[in-house]
């Protein structure tokens, strides 16, 4: 019974991943496999990377008017998906964020650590027993 589940479990992860890279190299967008960039622990980002073609999304597009970059296809299709959420009603959905440098984003994965690790500390001293 398991040696099945893990079959299927492989089968729907080989369909989810070819069904991804068709989606990137879909002839709509050109073919082009811009898209195709793994990041990971073993392929990780050069610290100096900056993706090319980035656009300034209108600041009435995002949260608190707040200066976002996104890849330029990326901008359109996200104002073209919020122009018709508007259309139809649907309001409150603005982008939240886009493309970090490495070093912003080290800069927020530290505070997000260092915020962590107070709570952790704080909790540990509050439960440590009072004898």
């Amino acid at each position: 019974m398991r040696i099945k589940i893990v079959y299927i479990l492989l089968a729907a992860l080989l369909l989810v991943s070819s069904l991804s890279l068709f989606a990137c190299n879909d002839p709509s967008n050109g073919g082009d496999s811009v898209y195709l960039f793994l990041v990971n622990k073993t392929n990780p980002v050069d610290k100096n990377y900056a993706p090319t073609g980035l656009v300034t999304v209108n600041s009435g597009y995002t949260t608190g008017g707040k200066h976002i970059e996104l890849e330029k296809k990326t901008a359109e299709a996200v104002i073209k998906m919020l122009d018709a959420m508007k259309a139809d009603g649907i309001s409150g959905v603005t982008v939240t964020s886009g493309y970090r440098t490495y070093a912003y984003q080290e800069s927020l994965f530290n505070r997000y650590f260092a915020e962590e690790q107070e709570a952790q500390d704080s909790a540990s001293t509050l439960l440590q027993p009072k004898w």
